[in-house]
């Protein structure tokens, strides 16, 4: 069996680099042109670093969905989960979202999503418009 990993979004990646976060993985975009990136290995942008010198913000990397999960609870006490529903014989999957302190309160996706990647990819999109 193969578990294909589950990666973050171009515009979740933008913001998560505004945001501060820094860590290492497997893929990244680099700034090709002034409107255009392209997806690329690591083994690839050491040769491309190697070769022609990029800087750091014409890259953006792409983290793994774990990745941010974990970074949101190390930095800002944001812990995500996500469940399963079944809706008509389909599996349907739903987020929620806590802080870790006394007296918080989940807030919990209104959306049902066809995949609990779809599911973490929403929560990311609904914390990364609340953190400031």
């Amino acid at each position: 069996m193969y578990i294909k990993p589950s990666f973050i979004t171009f515009e979740q990646a933008k913001l998560l680099k505004q945001k501060g976060l820094v860590a290492k993985s497997d893929r990244y975009w680099v700034q090709m042109t002034q409107v255009d990136y392209k997806e690329i290995s690591d083994y690839e942008l050491d040769d491309l670093n190697r070769d022609v010198g990029i800087g750091g913000n014409l890259v953006i990397i792409r983290y793994h969905q774990w990745q941010v999960v974990e970074w949101l609870r190390l930095k800002y006490g944001i812990w995500i989960s996500v469940d399963m529903v079944y809706d008509e014989g389909k599996a349907m999957y739903w987020y929620s979202i806590r802080e870790q302190k006394e007296n918080d309160t989940a807030i919990c996706s209104n959306d049902e999503y066809d995949s609990p990647q779809e599911a973490y990819s929403a929560a990311f999109d609904y914390i990364l418009k609340q953190i400031t």
